[in-house]
């Protein structure tokens, strides 16, 4: 009994450093193996699938075959999938997971150009697409754009509102939205290349809505810079906590600012920052 003691698990303050070291090995050991096989079980359980976004492409243009035995033969009849809606979706036949993802893909802006595009919705089997493909009727396109029944002709920037704007070739309500929020913190738009700030527009529809765009600077709204607050200041996209809090203190300095050159003094402010925020500035 004696000698059991003497061999036993000791207690961690009298072990020896080697003893202690070899423990927190075996220790990290067991954990990282209970952890790999929990791993291996989720994985094995496909939750995976409860998080697929709406129309994500993969590397196959038919990345749900495995469900085409699951569901009934399709009732075919000509539809254009940028228009349709979800009503029209159900008498095709199609699933009712199917019909969310086109619906929410459209909802943000996307479009259809081509029948095969329709082959990449998510969910969508080989066998439905078939089915579909020879119903597929696009309305016509300009420059990739699909033409609405009311074509906008010219965007005013910084007074069109976001329902006119949706009526814009290329434009969904998701894409008006962040355009719209972005020209609110700047206070307008003054060039289009501030677009790409707002939204990373793809080169089709941005070169588009360039040749349509006029930026009129009569409806920008500008800066009182010797009377808003810093916290006010600092929601400006171009000048943040840092700029408006120096800002501030060179104010505090002059007591207020006679011209805007004087700003070109504000530490951390460069000639580029500079160029950049002057438009939005005013005495």
């Amino acid at each position: 009994m004696k000698n059991w003691k003497k061999i036993g698990w000791r207690s961690p303050l009298k072990m020896s450093r080697q003893e202690r070291i070899a423990s927190i090995s075996l220790l990290c050991v067991g954990i990282i193996l209970v952890f790999l096989l929990l791993l291996r079980k989720h994985a094995q359980e496909g939750i995976f699938i409860t998080n697929i976004k709406p129309l994500k492409y993969s590397t196959s243009p038919y990345p749900d075959n495995n469900e085409s035995n699951t569901i009934s033969e399709l009732h075919p009849f000509p539809f254009d999938p940028n228009t349709l809606d979800s009503l029209g979706f159900s008498k095709l036949g199609l699933r009712e997971k199917t019909i969310k993802m086109i619906m929410n893909y459209r909802k943000k802006g996307g479009h259809f150009y081509k029948s095969a595009d329709f082959a990449k919705v998510w969910t969508l089997s080989e066998q439905e697409f078939k089915q579909l493909e020879t119903f597929i009727q696009l309305s016509a396109y300009e420059n990739n754009i699909r033409i609405k029944s009311e074509t906008v002709r010219q965007i005013d920037w910084n007074n069109i509102d976001s329902a006119t704007l949706t009526k814009v070739n290329g434009i969904g309500p998701y894409i008006a939205h962040k355009l719209i929020s972005y020209r609110k913190l700047l206070g307008g738009y003054i060039h289009s290349e501030q677009l790409l700030e707002a939204y990373k527009l793809k080169d089709s529809l941005y070169n588009y809505i360039v040749a349509l765009s006029v930026f009129n600077s009569a409806y920008l709204i500008k800066i009182p810079i010797n009377t808003i607050t810093e916290q006010e200041l600092s929601k400006h996209p171009y000048i943040g906590d840092k700029m408006a809090k120096n800002i501030l203190l060179l104010r505090s300095s002059f007591k207020k600012f006679d011209k805007i050159e004087q700003l070109k003094q504000v530490p951390l402010m460069n000639e580029e920052k500079y160029r950049k925020i002057a438009p939005y500035i005013q005495l």
